[in-house]
């Protein structure tokens, strides 16, 4: 199921009651960090629906390609795309012409990297894609000659754009709870983590099927954590004090998934 929009407590024992509003035009929050992104995790509500058609809409930019995870129309490697990971070269995709992100739910994106028959890349290494704990992801392209490519190392990591110098595919809506692992999670520990729509605390042990928070290399919860729903900062709670600093004005709203 989608989650709803109240302001509810996280399914893993931590309150969680904010979140950041993007508006799509020049905001963003980044940090220098040198991170494996073996898997990524977002809560995404765009501000109008996301389709096959859409524009592309950068959710994580990373170090300063275009490497990243987007929604909308990412790239020319794949076709009908709605949810897209790239390292800057290969993309792997959900491709669907029908598929949506409504406007009116929030949506809780995970990308795991499989390091030997992916549902994105047969019989190869690449992102399995799951939306609301189900894996959809089914397409991989590929960029010149550069082989099933590699999972994500980056020297940056920037929510609602591009951290390519000069380039934008700013966010338009808001996001919660992201998070990146230095380990590929399995499916279940996937679903304890979306948890029915209600955010777990990923701190917590019990918050996966098996504890992976000795893995936990980037959390920022976009208002709950030690920011306090002010100033200009996200803190990551994970223990790497790899904390984001705001451009412009994206904003601290009480419109959660619960």
């Amino acid at each position: 199921k989608a989650a709803t929009s109240s302001g509810t407590s996280g399914g893993g024992g931590g309150l969680n009651l904010f979140s950041l509003s993007f508006d799509g035009t020049d905001d963003d929050a980044t940090v220098n960090a040198s991170l494996v992104a073996k898997t990524i995790s977002v809560w995404v509500k765009p501000n109008s629906t996301v389709n096959a058609s859409s524009s592309r809409q950068c959710l994580l930019g990373f170090s300063s390609s275009e490497a990243g995870v987007y929604i909308g129309v990412a790239s020319t490697q794949l076709s009908n795309e709605v949810i897209t990971i790239t390292d800057g070269y290969g993309s792997w995709g959900y491709e669907s012409a029908s598929a949506s992100l409504s406007s009116s739910a929030w949506h809780h994106i995970c990308l795991t990297w499989e390091t030997s028959n992916s549902s994105t890349n047969s019989g190869n290494p690449g992102y399995d894609i799951y939306l609301n704990a189900t894996k959809v992801g089914n397409g991989f392209g590929n960029f010149g000659v550069y082989g099933n490519r590699n999972y994500i190392t980056t020297a940056k990591v920037v929510q609602a754009d591009m951290a390519r110098p000069g380039h934008h595919a700013y966010f338009n809506g808001l996001q919660d709870e992201v998070a990146i692992w230095n380990a590929s999670l399995s499916a279940a520990d996937i679903t304890k983590i979306y948890n029915g729509g209600v955010p777990n605390l990923l701190t917590e042990s019990d918050s996966y099927d098996t504890d992976r928070t000795s893995n936990l290399i980037g959390y920022w919860r976009n208002g709950d954590g030690t920011e306090g729903k002010s100033g200009t900062t996200v803190y990551d709670m994970s223990s790497n004090s790899n904390n984001m600093t705001f451009t412009n004005d994206p904003t601290f709203v009480t419109d959660v998934p619960s």
